[in-house]
């Protein structure tokens, strides 16, 4: 079977930003087995259980920061110029981290990290909406998940078996390269005709999608739908009761996915599941690594064939089954006695959630982000939803500085999931 011109040149376009992303996981899988490393390290260095929660944190607190600089050049600079800025922040980290070792240091790192992720979380949505066909934007972006733990699982590889300013100058090269790749990205049609640029848009629009009588009838309801919003303040959207409910819908389905527990989980994993005796904790973060990428490739092509809400549900209500399970795991380790087997009884709940949340949740909010919001909020309303789940997404690490146990999680998952607006389909106005 032979893959259409129109698939492939829309792949081309996508992939430089897909490689961001790879970068991306290699700069969240880098942090879980370091932070454990560092916490038992008998080198003059180490790091305490309080410092490792706030090391972790701050990289969500400058990934609220990062969409207030998309927002600001989204609709200045394009789509394409802000990923390459995004890809200057998570690649530059490494050389500082090669030449310092430190608490400060580390958590200025993850500071910069976190606003770079935050810039690129906003912009890669709106991109990857704008440069593909409906029916396969769902792939699309699940790909693009896949490419974060593909980087996250070499990185848990890397920090296991690696020297750490050995691991820094691996991390340096891929960023190096991958910030290369990124002038290949393609500027979408969409924002080439808010800047009037219209041959320009025909012809992106027309090598990415082909000359077929869909493309073009598109291409002009595009068109005419720019020329009717282009004069309007993005403010001023919010008056229509159809576009608060979108925007809503996306706040929602970010602020729940995010402040799931996968933050905490993620990133303290080597520190909360133990050694089990003859595998060690950072082995087991691989192993996660393994099932992750394993599920979310598995995920590329279902998650079109079933509606975005009902996958939410469903994901949310296994979430909170697995965080009330776990939440009684410790609980009877710590106070009423040891466990036979504990540190399996905890890694296949805690897997199993984090594999939901590879196949469904996290690709899911990218898909709703860019399917459901209007063209002139969408800067906008990508900004909103990647700040305010990132500034709640530290709530998460409140009990992990102590025992890295996990609270129960209310039905916060399932309420107003429940009033989502379905999107699959949805054209890109």
């Amino acid at each position: 079977m032979f893959i259409s011109k129109t698939i492939f040149h829309q792949t081309a376009a996508i992939i430089p930003a897909k490689l961001i992303e790879f970068l991306i996981g290699i700069g969240a899988g880098w942090l879980s087995p370091t932070l454990s490393t560092l916490r038992n390290s008998n080198t003059g260095f180490s790091l305490t259980s309080e410092e490792c929660s706030w090391i972790a944190s701050l990289q969500y607190m400058g990934r609220a920061f990062g969409p207030l600089i998309s927002f600001s050049l989204l609709d200045r600079i394009g789509r394409k110029n802000v990923l390459i800025l995004s890809s200057i922040a998570v690649s530059s980290v490494w050389i500082i981290v090669f030449f310092t070792k430190s608490v400060l240091v580390l958590s200025i790192i993850r500071l910069i990290f976190g606003m770079g992720v935050g810039t690129f979380d906003t912009a890669a949505s709106i991109y990857i909406g704008e440069n593909s066909s409906p029916n396969i934007r769902g792939v699309f972006n699940s790909i693009l998940v896949a490419f974060f733990f593909l980087g996250e699982l070499l990185a848990f590889v890397f920090c296991t078996y690696l020297e750490y300013n050995t691991v820094a100058i691996i991390h340096a090269a891929i960023g190096f390269i991958i910030f290369l790749l990124t002038f290949l990205l393609k500027e979408t049609a969409q924002f080439l005709m808010l800047k009037g640029k219209d041959k320009q848009a025909e012809q992106i629009f027309f090598w990415l999608r082909g000359h077929e009588s869909d493309s073009k009838k598109e291409f002009e309801d595009i068109q005419l739908y720019l020329f009717e919003q282009k004069s309007k303040f993005s403010m001023e959207l919010l008056k229509n009761a159809g576009n608060r409910r979108c925007l809503r819908v996306a706040l929602i389905s970010n602020i729940l996915v995010l402040c799931s527990g996968f933050t905490a989980i993620n990133t303290m994993f080597s520190i909360a599941v133990p050694s089990t005796g003859t595998i060690t904790s950072n082995e087991l973060t691989v192993l996660l690594g393994v099932f992750q990428l394993v599920s979310v490739c598995m995920s590329s092509y279902s998650i079109d064939l079933f509606g975005r809400r009902p996958l939410l549900l469903i994901a949310a209500g296994i979430s909170i089954i697995v965080h009330i399970f776990t939440t009684i795991l410790y609980y009877v380790e710590e106070h009423i006695g040891k466990l036979p087997y504990f540190a399996w009884l905890v890694f296949v709940p805690l897997t199993i959630y984090c594999i939901i949340f590879a196949m469904v949740m996290l690709p899911l909010t990218f898909i709703i982000r860019g399917e459901i919001l209007p063209q002139n909020m969408k800067a906008l309303g990508s900004s909103l939803a990647v700040s305010s789940s990132s500034i709640l997404a530290p709530l998460d690490y409140c009990s992990c500085g102590q025992a890295g146990t996990e609270s129960v999680r209310s039905p916060r998952e399932v309420n107003d999931t429940v009033t989502a607006t379905e999107t699959q389909r949805r054209q890109l106005e």
